[in-house]
């Protein structure tokens, strides 16, 4: 029989064991500070004394806390008790001139004093350049009628100051654009560059985001509508590029591109590619790209199509993505190793890949009806976020 005096035992050994419980959890969150500067990178510029800085901490893409506080009049700044976690993730950011600077913190607890860079606004468009741009044309659908393109373009801020969009000024080189067909669907853009929005313009779209100096990775895919065996369209470049490159399966179609040259085919996973490549392009160049020998419809796709298939806007690109996604990435990096430090790339690439082969692998799921698209939509949202965060982390540590 349980007398008052054990029932009072049992409550008193009970509330023992959660206040041990509770003490092993918060023993296994320590705390730390978080110490640096705020550094104007602009010859001249302005002393950041007085600017708000903020140190978000994220789980699992979640904010779990915001922390503020204002540079001092020599730019440094401290956040006191910081919670530390194995899967916490830390940002650093300030908005300076309606331009954000941020930055991923890599070592935590920080091992030196954090160091955020801004710039003054002004730069304009003579200061910005496509370094490298890499067309693959990887992917098509003849029933549809379709072509996949995907586009990795490199963008240089050769100045000391950020480049603003101004949208009110698409005829003039204050506003980043990128030059499209005109028959182009399900255009996807992804950047490590902060802020701004895809604007659709003139034969292609436009991008209102700010373009600190330095350089910085656009990667986008869409379709193109195409009608018999033979698809031209116009290239424009209206900021120049130092390479244009175009790709395309060997088996797939015919390219020719005048003004461009014929280089070494590649090969990306078990597909040969054949590639032409341009250099030096000036500014407002154009080029007309014609693909010959497109897959048609066979007989009965034809009259599937005319009795009512499915409409184009429900093709999915993930298809073309988790074929040649991951290939590219490796083939691009590999063109632009001399201008990064081998040991970032060694010490980043892994990390990257893993989250490419992982959409690769939720795409091939959904199609395959695996999964709903509720949970597909969230978990591609997910793991889109994780790979936009790493290349963040990638750029700035080659910076």
């Amino acid at each position: 029989m349980t007398t008052p005096f054990n029932k009072l035992g049992l409550s008193l050994t009970l509330a023992a064991s959660l206040l041990l419980a509770m003490s092993l959890l918060v023993s296994a969150q320590q705390s730390a500070v978080f110490s640096g500067k705020v550094v104007n990178r602009t010859e001249g510029g302005a002393s950041p004394a007085g600017l708000q800085v903020t140190l978000r901490t994220l789980d699992s893409n979640r904010t779990i806390e915001d922390k503020t506080t204002k540079v001092n009049e020599a730019g440094q700044f401290q956040f006191e008790d910081v919670t530390i976690a194995e899967d916490y993730a830390y940002g650093l950011f300030a908005d300076y001139q309606n331009v954000r600077y941020s930055m991923q913190i890599v070592s935590v607890p920080p091992t030196a004093p954090l160091e955020l860079s801004i710039y003054e606004a002004g730069a304009t468009g003579d200061a910005i350049l496509f370094d490298n741009n890499v067309m693959i044309i990887g992917w098509t659908d003849a029933e549809k009628g379709v072509i996949g393109i995907l586009e990795s373009v490199a963008i240089v801020n050769s100045s000391d100051r950020s480049f603003v969009s101004n949208v009110e000024q698409t005829g003039t080189m204050d506003f980043l654009r990128f030059s499209l067909p005109p028959s182009y669907l399900n255009l996807d853009v992804q950047s490590n560059l902060g802020g701004g929005q895809v604007v659709p313009i003139d034969r292609g779209f436009g991008l209102t985001t700010p373009i600190p100096p330095g350089r910085h990775e656009i990667l986008f895919t869409y379709l193109i509508e195409y009608e018999g065996s033979v698809l031209s369209f116009m290239r424009a470049f209206p900021f120049g590029a130092n390479s244009f490159e175009v790709m395309i399966p060997e088996d797939l179609a015919t390219l020719t591109i005048p003004g461009l040259e014929v280089i070494d085919s590649a090969n990306i996973g078990d597909t040969r590619f054949f590639t032409v490549q341009g250099r030096d392009i000036s500014r407002d160049t154009k080029f007309e790209i014609t693909i010959q020998g497109l897959p048609q419809p066979s007989f009965l796709q034809s009259v599937h199509s005319t009795l009512g298939g499915s409409t184009v806007a429900l093709i999915g690109i993930p298809t073309f993505l988790g074929l040649v996604l991951a290939g590219l990435l490796i083939y691009v990096m590999a063109l632009r190793l001399s201008k990064i430090p081998l040991a970032v790339t060694v010490a980043t690439e892994g990390d990257r890949q893993a989250l490419i082969a992982s959409i690769a692998r939720l795409d091939d799921r959904f199609e395959k009806g695996e999964m709903s698209q509720r949970e597909y939509e969230k978990n591609r949202a997910h793991l889109k976020a994780q790979l936009v965060r790493q290349t963040e982390q990638d750029t700035e540590m080659a910076n």
